[in-house]
């Protein structure tokens, strides 16, 4: 278990523990999810917003116009519930 403290204007450090476990960098965005009173979730994405697309896409090679269609895409979804 790690601890952090919040610090004047509300900078928290990020645990080194944490930063190991996936490739954190600086830069990235942390998405941050209320689950309740006292909890949320933090969803870390990549500063790098084509970094995302590639990483999701994989070999797929888009046109530009097709890439920046995907990325508006995805995220104006990405703060969205997923619905079955």
């Amino acid at each position: 278990m790690s601890v952090s403290r919040i610090r004047p204007r509300y900078v928290v450090t990020l645990p080194k523990s944490l930063r190991r476990r996936r490739e954190v960098k600086v830069g990235d965005n942390l998405v941050w999810l209320p689950l309740s009173d006292k909890e949320f979730l933090a969803v870390v994405l990549p500063g790098d917003r084509y970094r995302v697309l590639d990483e999701l896409m994989g070999d797929v090679k888009l046109t530009h116009e097709a890439k920046l269609a995907a990325e508006a895409s995805y995220f104006a979804n990405s703060g969205k519930k997923a619905t079955s």
